[in-house]
C-alpha cells in the first residue's frame, strides 16, 4: 500500500528545502534528518543498481541523494499516526503505508501534505 505524491503536469518537482518549509509550516511535527535520508537514498540507489533499473532513473538519485531527507510528519508528537518519506531533488514522493489502519488513520495528513505542496496524490485509490 503506497501513495505517490508528484507535481501538477507540467509543474516541477519542489526543492527539498521548499518541500521542508511547506511541511514545516503546515504540520505541529515535522522532522527532518539530512543522514537517514542519505543513507536511506544510497541503500535505493545500490537497490535499484543490482535490479538493473533504466540509467537515467539512477543517475537522477546519484545527482540529488547527498541532498536527500528523510521526513516525518504528523499532528501530534506522540502519535503512531504519522507518515514518514524520503525528499530528494527532482523526486516525487512515496509514501509506504503500514497496514490498512495506517493507511486509513494517515489519509487526513496525506491529503494536508499534497495540498501544502500543491501535488497531486497518486495511488491510494486516488482518494
Amino acid at each position: 500500500m503506497t501513495a505517490h505524491l508528484d507535481p501538477r503536469p507540467g509543474c516541477p518537482h519542489l526543492d527539498p528545502d521548499e518541500i521542508v518549509r511547506r511541511l514545516e509550516d503546515e504540520f505541529e511535527v515535522c522532522d527532518v534528518d539530512a543522514d537517514a535520508g542519505q543513507k536511506f537514498a544510497a541503500d535505493v540507489l545500490a537497490k535499484l543498481i543490482e535490479l538493473r533499473a533504466p540509467q537515467n532513473y539512477v543517475d537522477e538519485l546519484a545527482k540529488g541523494r547527498n541532498r536527500a531527507r528523510m521526513v516525518l510528519i504528523a499532528d501530534d508528537p506522540s502519535s503512531e499516526d504519522y507518515l514518514d518519506f524520503m525528499i530528494c531533488p527532482n523526486r516525487g514522493i512515496v509514501i509506504a503505508h503500514y497496514s490498512g489502519r495506517h493507511q486509513n488513520a494517515t489519509r487526513p495528513l496525506l491529503k494536508r501534505c499534497a495540498r501544502a505542496l500543491d501535488y497531486v496524490i497518486y495511488g491510494e485509490d486516488d482518494k
